[in-house]
């Protein structure tokens, strides 16, 4: 079996997507319907326009004239007041049509930014592609790598998207039960030799993890984790899809986020990531005190170390869903319940999800009141059924 080992990497956030590729033989992942695409020969001549000499005459695609494109300058307000001007040139450049992996420019500075901040191996023979988001990017690599009944190993509980766009490519899901440090290592080698033993369609192709502040969890893989589940998927020879929505959004200054910010030389960036972190932070310790106020003996939670979500357990309660889709909001509160979450949705859950992201410390207080007072009632509601 390959010692080879290939890295998908989403760079943190949901406006542009980034992946590397490194080196080796990729034919046993793709898919059958992607080994069929062929490239298209005026993407391909498009290359030319990337180190084209300015006296390059280019008849090769039906671009649009930007002599008629309507707009001529812009100029947008950012926060504290400063404005950028975007010229006539730029804003014509982002209305043409352009190369498949996104605008030149921007794919240079972000390859920049991925050598700055993670120095991945061999990253000059590497390339990125720009997409419209993380779930964008994840689509395409679902797409490029699974044909029906192939198996993917994924957490459990898993981001509820992702699930779902598994499930219209029908895939064998290898689901790997998590602790407080995200996907158990023991767990996931003893579900990869159960699948390749079990003789179907052979061994997994991919593992899709949410490292940092992972989604609905909010738990945080310890370097030493991390080295553990990149050995198992070296001696089993997966590709391994790293969905990064909140690595620059932590909370303490340890892991390898200060350390980065240390060396990084951009003093802009540098104040914008601080004033997010800590403008969340102050709102996970609010529903942290929120919690701790109103659902002390109720539920169980860890307290997240980055991103937006805090994970519940309810005590009392076999399953959330019937609450919190049919009668929390009549309650006024809102969450997403655990079994979305869940790769086997038919089980009873008792996990919720909570965001913070947009709710006032006040809100979340009067909502983790309200919370309280819709789980007593279901407790009641669920006893008299029994």
């Amino acid at each position: 079996m390959s010692r080879m080992f290939s890295w998908f990497y989403y760079l943190s956030g949901r406006t542009h997507v980034s992946i590397t590729l490194l080196w080796m033989n990729y034919s046993r992942f793709i898919s059958k319907q992607s080994s069929r695409r062929k490239p298209s020969c005026i993407s391909e001549l498009r290359r030319a326009l990337e180190n084209g000499s300015p006296s390059l005459v280019w008849l090769a695609s039906g671009m649009p004239s930007p002599e008629k494109f309507p707009f001529r300058e812009m100029t947008v307000t950012l926060e504290g007041g400063k404005q950028l001007t975007l010229s006539k040139e730029a804003l014509s450049t982002g209305l043409q049509y352009g190369p498949s992996q996104g605008y030149p420019l921007l794919r240079k500075q972000l390859k920049r930014m991925v050598e700055q901040w993670h120095s991945p191996p061999r990253w000059a023979e590497s390339d990125l592609l720009v997409t419209v988001g993380n779930q964008d990017g994840v689509s395409k690599a679902l797409d490029m790598l699974l044909d029906p009944e192939d198996f993917i190993v994924v957490p459990d509980p898993c981001y509820s998207d992702f699930l779902c766009m598994l499930t219209a490519l029908a895939p064998q899901i290898v689901a790997v039960g998590v602790d407080d440090e995200g996907i158990r290592p023991d767990i996931l080698k003893s579900s990869l030799e159960k699948a390749i033993s079990s003789g179907s369609t052979g061994i997994p192709k991919a593992l899709y993890l949410v490292p940092n502040s992972c989604n609905p969890t909010g738990t945080n893989m310890s370097e030493e984790r991390r080295q553990e589940i990149y050995a198992i998927a070296q001696q089993y020879d997966l590709i391994i899809l790293e969905d990064d929505p909140y690595f620059f959004l932590q909370f303490n200054e340890k892991v390898l986020i200060h350390e980065l910010l240390t060396f990084w030389g951009d003093e802009g960036f540098k104040k914008h990531i601080s004033d997010i972190c800590q403008f969340y932070k102050d709102r996970r310790d609010a529903m942290i005190q929120a919690l701790e106020t109103h659902l002390n003996g109720i539920c169980e939670w860890i307290v997240p170390e980055g991103g937006i979500f805090v994970w519940l357990k309810v005590l009392h309660l076999n399953d959330t869903s019937a609450m919190l889709l049919e009668r929390a909001a009549k309650g006024d509160v809102v969450l997403v319940p655990g079994r979305e979450f869940m790769v086997d949705s038919t089980k009873p859950c008792p996990y919720m999800r909570a965001a913070y992201s947009c709710a006032t410390p006040e809100e979340m207080m009067k909502g983790m009141e309200n919370l309280a007072k819709l789980i007593q009632k279901e407790i009641e509601l669920q006893s008299t059924h029994k």
